[in-house]
C-alpha cells in the first residue's frame, strides 16, 4: 500500500522583469534576458540603493539563474529595508528548505507569521517543517493556526490529517480529510489520503469509493490506482484488482510494487501464464533481484510446470546463495517428482542456513518415510517438534511412521501429545480414532471420531468411520444413519456408499445394497471391495454371470485378491465348469498359500473331477493349516471310504464327530 501524500506548498512568484516578451526562443535567449535583467536592476540599485522591490526582484533573478547565495543576500537586504515584505520571507524559507537547513527555514516562517498574523501559508509551511523535524505537536499547532486563519485552507487540513493518522488517531485524521474535500471537492490528494485511512482501518467499501474519486480527478495518479487495486484484492475482487493495477502500469510500466502485486493477483486468480509474464517483466527490470526469480519459480510450480520451476529456483542461488525458501520449495518440487534423494539434499541445504526451519524438518521426515526409512522420519519429526512444540503436522506425520513400524501404541502416544498442545485439531483426533480402530479399541476410536465432529460437523470421513465402527459393534441402524450423514455431506464419497452397501448385504436388503455399491463403483471404478461385495449380492440372488463379472473386475484391479479368485472358483463350480473352477482356486492359493477355504474347495473340485490324489492332498493341506476344519475332515472321510480305506475313513469321521460335538483335534 502506498503512503499518504504530504505536500509542501511554497509561493513561487515568476516575475517578468524589464520588457514583456511574448515568446522565448531557446535557453540562451532566456539566460541573456536574465543577465540583462540583473544588470539593469544592479544599475538601478546603484542609483537608488534603498529600493525594496529592486532588491527583491534582483533576488528572484539571481535565483532563476541559480545564483543562490546572491539571491539570499538580496532577499535579506529586502527584509532589512522592509521587515514586512512577506514574499521575501517566503523566498528565503523556500531556499533554506531546499538546502536542508530546516531550523533557518522555521525561523524565517515564524518571522513571516509575526509580521502577518493572517498569513495562512506561513502557518502551513511551519507545520510542514515541524513535521519534517519530527516535532509533531508543534506541526499540529501550526496547521491548526493556519486553519484558524483560513478555515478553507485545504492543504493544512490534508496534512493535519496525515499527522493525526501517524499519531494513531484515525478518526481525527478521517475527519480532517473530509473537511479538506468539503472545502475543495477537486483536491485528489485528500480523497487519496482518506481512502488510504479507510483501507488501513479495513473499511474497504469506503476506501474504494475515495480512491475512485481520486482517480477521476487525477487520471494519472499512480498511487491512487495502486491502492485501489490493493483495496479490491482485500475484498477478494481479483478481476477489479487486476484492472486497477493495470491502469497503474499504464502510468508507470516499470513501477515494481505495482507489477509485484499485479503478478500476485494473477497468481491468486489462477491466471498463471499472466503471472509468469508479469514476473518475467519484473525480472527484466530488476535482473539482480533474487526474490523475483523465487516468485517466478513458485508460480511455475503452482501452474504444474515443475521443470521450469526447478530452473527458476536454481537461478535464485546465482543471485542469493543460501536462499532458504528456494531450497525448501525445490525440496517440495523434487518430492512431487518422486526425486527423493534430491529432495532430501534441498531440505538439508535449507536447514544449514536456517536450523530452526521446522517445516523443512517435517518434509524431510515425509521424504524419509516415503523412502521406507521410518526411523529417520521419526528423528526429523521429533526435531520439528523440539523447534515448534505445538506443530500439529509433525505429530500426525510422526504417527504414520510409528504405524509403519507396527508401533501403534507409540503412534497413539504421539497423537495424544499433539492433541494436548492442539486440543481443537480435528486431524489429530481423526488419526487417533484410526489408530485405536487398528487396535480394535472401538469405544476409544468412536470417542475420538465424535470429538472430530464437535469442531468439524461436516467431517464426512469421521462420519464414515463412525458408521463402520457402529456396525462392528452391532449397532446396525445407527451405522446406517451415520453413513447416510456422511453421504449427505459429500455425496461423491465412494467409501461411505461402499460401507452402506456392505451393511445392506448383512441386513438382507439386496436392492439397497446393489444401489449403494453401484454408486460406489460409479464414483470409484477401481474400488475392488465394492466390486467384490456386489458379486456377493449377485451370487445370493442366483445371478452367477454378473457375480463372475464383478469378481473378474476385482482381480483385474487387484491381481492379488485371493478371496475374489476363490469366489470365482465357487461360481464356476456351481456352473459345473470344474476345470475353470480349479484354475481359480489355484490362483487364490498362489496369492495366499495358507488360504484354508481355497484348499478345501480345490480338494472338492478335484474329487468331482475324479482326481482323488489331488483331492486328498488339498484336503490334507486345509487340515494342516487348520486342524479343526470340520468340513475338510468329513470330505476326506468320504473320499477314503470311496477308496476302501476304511481305517483312514473312520479316523476322519471320528475327528469330524468330535469337532462337531464341541471338542478339539
Amino acid at each position: 500500500m502506498r503512503s499518504l501524500a504530504h505536500i509542501l506548498f511554497f509561493t513561487v512568484i515568476t516575475i517578468l522583469i524589464a520588457q514583456q516578451v511574448n515568446l522565448v526562443h531557446g535557453e540562451d535567449e532566456v539566460k541573456d534576458d536574465l543577465i540583462k535583467s540583473i544588470d539593469a536592476l544592479k544599475k538601478a540599485l546603484k542609483i537608488e540603493p534603498s529600493n525594496v522591490e529592486g532588491h527583491y526582484y534582483l533576488g528572484l533573478a539571481y535565483y532563476d539563474k541559480e545564483m543562490v547565495p546572491e539571491a539570499v543576500d538580496e532577499f535579506k537586504k529586502t527584509l532589512k529595508l522592509d521587515k514586512n515584505y512577506t514574499n521575501a520571507y517566503f523566498q528565503l524559507g523556500a531556499i533554506y528548505t531546499n538546502q536542508g537547513d530546516i531550523d533557518k527555514a522555521i525561523d524565517i516562517f515564524k518571522k513571516a507569521l509575526q509580521v502577518d498574523e493572517a498569513n495562512a501559508m506561513a502557518g502551513y509551511n511551519l507545520g510542514f517543517l515541524y513535521n519534517k523535524k519530527g516535532l509533531v505537536d508543534d506541526a499540529i499547532t501550526a496547521y491548526e493556526k493556519a486553519i484558524e486563519i483560513k478555515p478553507d485552507h485545504y492543504q493544512s487540513l490534508n496534512n493535519l490529517g496525515i499527522i493525526y493518522y501517524k499519531k494513531g488517531l484515525p478518526d481525527n485524521a478521517i475527519a480532517s480529510y473530509k473537511k479538506a474535500v468539503k472545502v475543495n471537492p477537486d483536491y485528489a490528494e485528500s480523497y487519496y489520503n482518506l481512502g488510504t485511512a479507510y483501507l488501513e482501518q479495513g473499511q474497504l467499501d469506503d476506501a474504494v469509493s475515495e480512491f475512485q474519486k481520486a482517480t477521476i480527478l487525477a487520471p494519472k495518479f499512480l498511487d491512487a490506482y495502486y491502492n485501489l487495486g490493493i483495496a479490491y484484492r482485500k475484498k477478494g475482487m481479483l478481476d477489479k484488482t487486476i484492472s486497477a493495477l493495470n491502469k497503474a502500469t499504464e502510468i508507470d510500466p516499470e513501477d515494481i510494487k505495482t507489477l509485484n502485486n499485479l503478478a500476485i493477483a494473477f497468481h491468486e486468480k489462477g491466471k498463471f501464464e499472466d503471472a509468469i509474464f508479469t514476473y518475467e517483466n519484473i525480472a527484466s527490470i530488476t535482473p539482480e533481484d533474487a526474490n523475483v526469480r523465487y516468485n517466478l519459480g513458485i508460480t511455475y510450480f503452482k501452474a504444474g510446470m515443475l521443470n521450469e520451476a526447478i530452473s527458476e529456483l536454481q537461478k535464485v542461488f546465482e543471485l542469493k546463495p543460501g536462499h532458504v525458501k528456494a531450497h525448501y520449495n525445490l525440496g517440495v518440487i523434487y518430492m512431487r517428482k518422486n526425486m527423493l534423494n534430491e529432495s532430501i539434499k534441498e531440505f538439508q541445504e535449507a536447514l544449514k542456513t536456517d536450523p530452526g526451519y521446522s517445516k523443512a524438518y517435517v518434509n524431510l521426515g515425509v521424504v524419509h518415510y516415503r523412502k521406507g526409512l521410518p526411523n529417520e522420519a521419526i528423528t526429523a519429526y521429533n526435531r520439528a517438534i523440539e523447534i515448534k512444540p505445538d506443530y500439529a503436522e509433525a505429530y500426525y506425520n510422526s504417527s504414520f511412521a510409528y504405524m509403519e513400524k507396527g508401533l501403534i501404541d507409540d503412534a497413539i502416544d504421539m497423537l495424544k501429545k499433539g492433541i494436548g498442545l492442539n486440543p481443537d485439531n480435528s486431524l489429530l483426533h481423526f488419526l487417533l480414532g484410526n489408530a485405536y480402530s487398528d487396535k480394535d479399541l472401538l469405544d476409544e476410536a468412536i470417542t475420538a471420531w465424535e470429538k472430530v465432529l464437535e469442531t468439524k460437523p461436516k467431517h464426512y470421513k469421521a462420519y464414515n468411520n463412525l458408521g463402520f465402527a457402529y456396525y462392528s459393534q452391532g449397532l446396525v441402524d445407527k451405522a446406517i444413519t451415520t453413513l447416510k450423514k456422511a453421504i449427505e455431506i459429500k455425496y461423491d464419497y465412494a467409501e461411505a456408499h461402499y460401507h452402506l452397501g456392505s451393511i445392506y448385504i448383512e441386513k438382507d436388503m439386496p436392492e439397497e445394497a446393489i444401489a449403494a455399491l453401484t454408486r460406489a463403483i460409479e464414483l470409484d471404478p477401481n474400488h475392488t471391495k465394492a466390486h467384490y461385495n456386489l458379486g456377493l449380492i449377485y451370487r445370493h440372488l442366483g445371478d452367477l454371470d454378473n457375480a463372475i463379472a464383478e469378481w473378474k473386475t476385482a482381480v483385474k484391479i487387484d491381481p492379488t485378491y485371493a478371496k475374489a479368485y476363490n469366489n470365482l472358483g465357487v461360481a464356476y463350480d456351481f456352473q459345473n465348469k470344474i476345470d475353470e473352477s480349479i484354475y481359480q482356486y489355484k490362483h487364490a492359493i498362489e496369492m495366499k498359500s495358507d488360504y484354508v477355504e481355497a484348499h478345501y474347495n480345490l480338494g472338492i473340485a478335484y474329487a468331482k473331477k475324479g482326481d482323488m490324489e489331488n483331492a486328498v492332498y488339498n484336503l490334507r493341506k486345509a487340515i494342516e493349516i487348520n486342524p479343526d476344519n470340520l468340513d475338510a475332515h468329513f470330505a476326506l472321510g468320504i473320499i477314503y471310504r470311496a477308496k476302501w480305506k476304511v481305517k483312514e475313513s473312520e479316523r476322519e469321521f471320528s475327528i469330524y464327530r468330535r469337532l462337531k460335538s464341541g471338542g478339539t483335534n
